[in-house]
């Protein structure tokens, strides 16, 4: 059974390492040459085995296991190559994408409260626009209407809805399409794997109807009843700071814990504790299993029907399926159901499993019906616990006193995955085994089992409790946080290249990281999603991280606006920062915020053109604003933006922020000389406003880049912006199309630029010419 479930996830893993699904052809090729392998190994095995100097009994066996393991290989991949085409094949056609369609269906999730509106899963059930093709589950958003002056108010009103209820609305939708960067989270492939395979907005504007209050169906049952507890745990728990940690502890549902909270849980390793993990859930099955079981034994009638292992098993795996079903049958939580299913289904057949065939039956379930968990570093991780606890304590388990045995359990999984946490996160916490040690028996015996009670059962004082024992756990956790050495990253890669610059974009996201060989500067950070999150928590402090970029020598920031300025502050709080030069105000709400709020005047700088600096042989000029613009109360923020070129002995690269035609102009009058640059971000992200003709030739750029958000609002890049760098013989590329963009300046070898998502394509990413 090992071997075969081995081989079975071996070959689901190969199908998703896959740019492109085989075709039927190849597959069948394919197949072919494994069953004449197959059939080759009897020969193999004859002509070995019958070798007086070979253990023949090893040998039949190594071949016998050596051909389930092909078997199981090629039907793992035959599989997941089969579950991929359906899945793929119920999408939204590139022709329908923003156009406007009339629909019906089921709101399918909890919906999830944003800043203006809510987000949620919908099952789409008849669609009433002609011809129109639409997958049958998508992700939907509404929106209340945006007034630009305060003054103004909408008279469109915005349904509240709830899960269950049918409604009928117009739609427009887009594919599920991320942000393709270099250690990057892949929201294509998460999108696959939860079967997401629409995204857009509701029309408020007209054939809006409710047309059922509730549809009855178990799943929708099930995410009733997590929006009911949902309900009463933000009442009971209203203006507590840590109410939305408890509402991730019973339902899974983690979006509004704060972003300086998963920071603390990051550096102390708890982060797994901080949602319904698969610990939580063994945890609280075995709980029950040991209440069941004590109670069983006292009553010799209940004995003589049921024997009390059996009994406290039922009641484990009952309490495993109903804290599951909390949680909205995530796949985290379906790998733990699974393995718990296993060893409850061996005890009542009366059948002793061995913890390694328990684990297989566990791996072959999980990854036959999701052959995308083999992409989620969870899935490896919670597999990888259980066999390193298994290892370093299932010999001994009866033979030891339980807290050596908890120590070591402890301390074998802190080492026992320090290789994998390493080279998935590019960072270990160090006080993990204490944090541990200290959150784990706090978080599953008490804070889990009292918020379930208190969510199940109209008991409030349980809640207050849970909450209680959270924040003490908390104080703990935040002193450990707050030591210099919490965290270990991974070290720096190599410093011979002279210049590193990576784009990447979700919405108008535009972030450059210029890497020098002892110098690191980022010019800008992205945008800000919500409250909670920004690109430069997600997207801009993971990238570095992997990189091993612990510090930043300087920080530029264009210009004001929120599409450059939203991650700021979260990169500036998560790493050394050198200095900040930007064209803001002294007074810039951005200077208000932390860590600016207590930097010096002296760290805080404002760009204007004249200023220059080298770093490494690498020149830095700043080529714009001009003072007298800066210092004008009527020029935009966008013709303030901090214009900045960088020179090698290999190439320049040109910085240009969102500068519009008259910054362009200014630039032409005073700086046409430096203009020429090898490589350009375009400005203002190709919008109309900005690229002027004589402006394009004055840089004469091989290679340039436009920033923009995939269908974006604004329609950007214009594609007669685009049409004029083409006609000026320059290459074009798109970071919406293309991910990220690499550029390495260095001796003897020419500019050659690596589009992220053609380099490193996956068989779930959209093409782009």
């Amino acid at each position: 059974m090992v071997v075969i479930a081995l081989g079975f996830v071996a070959g689901a893993w190969m199908l998703q390492q896959q740019a492109s699904l085989p075709m039927l052809s190849q597959l069948l090729f394919m197949g072919t040459m494994v069953v004449m392998l197959i059939a080759a190994i009897p020969f193999l095995q004859q002509r070995f085995c019958n070798r007086s100097f070979f253990n023949q009994h090893a040998f039949a066996l190594l071949f016998t296991r050596l051909t389930y393991f092909i078997f199981a290989t090629a039907l793992g991949f035959t599989w997941a190559w089969g579950i991929a085409n359906l899945r793929l094949s119920d999408a939204l056609p590139s022709d329908w994408e923003q156009k406007t369609i009339t629909i019906s269906g089921v709101v399918a999730t909890l919906p999830e409260q944003t800043e203006r509106g809510q987000r949620f899963l919908f099952d789409v059930e008849h669609v009433l626009t002609p011809h129109a093709q639409l997958p049958k589950h998508i992700s939907l958003n509404i929106y209340a209407p945006y007034n630009a002056s305060p003054k103004l108010v909408s008279t469109i009103q915005v349904p509240q809805v709830q899960v269950g209820e049918r409604w009928q609305w117009s739609v427009r939708l887009k594919r599920p399409h991320g942000v393709v960067n270099p250690h990057g989270f892949d929201f294509e492939g998460w999108a696959l794997a939860e079967n997401i395979r629409a995204m857009g907005t509701v029309r408020l504007k007209s054939g809006t109807k409710k047309l059922a209050e509730h549809v009855t169906h178990p799943a929708y049952w099930v995410e009733n009843m997590r929006a009911n507890i949902a309900e009463r745990i933000d009442k009971t728990l209203a203006g507590q700071p840590y109410a939305g940690v408890i509402r991730a502890l019973v339902i899974g549902e983690d979006s509004q814990i704060s972003q300086t909270d998963w920071d603390i849980y990051l550096r102390t390793g708890t982060n797994h504790l901080m949602s319904i993990s698969g610990l939580h859930i063994t945890m609280l099955s075995g709980l029950m299993f040991a209440i069941v079981y004590w109670i069983w034994r006292r009553f010799p009638a209940l004995l003589m029907h049921l024997p009390a292992k059996k009994a406290a098993a039922i009641g484990g795996m009952l309490t495993a399926m109903t804290y599951a079903a909390m949680a909205g049958f995530s796949i985290p939580t379906q790998r733990t159901l699974y393995m718990l299913m296993t060893v409850t289904l061996m005890l009542l057949l009366n059948r002793p499993i061995a913890i390694s065939r328990m684990l297989a039956i566990a791996l072959l379930v999980v990854v036959f019906l999701d052959p995308w968990a083999v992409n989620a570093a969870g899935f490896w991780l919670s597999f990888g616990a259980v066999i390193v606890i298994a290892f370093a304590t299932g010999a001994r388990i009866g033979q030891i006193h339980w807290f050596t045995a908890a120590v070591k359990a402890q301390w074998a999984v802190t080492l026992g995955l320090l290789p994998c946490l390493v080279m998935m996160f590019g960072q270990f916490s160090i006080v993990s085994p204490i944090a541990n040690a200290i959150a784990i028996p706090i978080i599953s015996f008490l804070v889990v089992p009292l918020a379930i009670l208190g969510s199940l059962i109209p008991i409030e004082i349980a809640l207050y409790l849970s909450h209680t024992f959270l924040s003490i756990t908390m104080i703990m956790l935040d002193w450990l946080a707050a030591l210099p050495y919490a965290t270990w990253q991974q070290s720096a890669p190599s410093t011979s290249i002279l210049l590193l610059a990576m784009l990447g974009v979700v919405c108008l996201l535009l972030s450059v990281v210029v890497q020098t060989a002892h110098h690191r500067m980022l010019y800008d950070a992205g945008t800000r999603f919500n409250a909670q999150s920004d690109a430069g928590g997600r997207i801009v402090v993971p990238y570095l991280l992997a990189e091993g970029i612990q510090s930043l020598s300087a920080m530029v920031l264009s210009h004001d606006d929120l599409d450059h300025s939203g991650g700021m502050a979260s990169v500036a709080n998560q790493l050394p920062v050198g200095w900040l030069m930007s064209s803001l105000k002294p007074d810039a709400i951005l200077f208000q915020q932390p860590p600016f709020d207590y930097w010096s005047d002296q760290k805080k700088l404002q760009c204007h053109a004249g200023q220059y600096w080298h770093w490494d042989a690498v020149k830095f000029e700043v080529l714009y604003p001009p003072i007298e613009r800066l210092q004008d109360e009527n020029t935009k923020d966008n013709d303030k933006s901090c214009v900045i070129k960088m020179t090698t002995r290999y190439g320049s690269l040109l910085l240009t922020g969102d500068i519009e035609r008259s910054a362009e102009l200014s630039l032409l009058a005073q700086q046409s000389e430096q203009l020429s640059s090898d490589v350009m971000v375009v400005p203002h992200h190709g919008s109309k406003t900005s690229s002027s003709i004589g402006f394009i030739e004055a840089v004469n750029p091989t290679y340039v880049v436009m920033t923009n958000g995939y269908l974006n609002r604004f329609g950007h890049p214009k594609p007669l912006i685009q049409q004029r760098y083409v006609n000026a013989g320059t290459m074009v590329y798109r970071s919406d199309y293309d991910g990220a963009i690499q550029f390495l300046f260095q001796a003897d070898q020419p500019l050659a630029p690596v589009a992220w998502r053609k380099a490193f394509p996956k068989y779930w990413h959209d093409r782009y010419p």
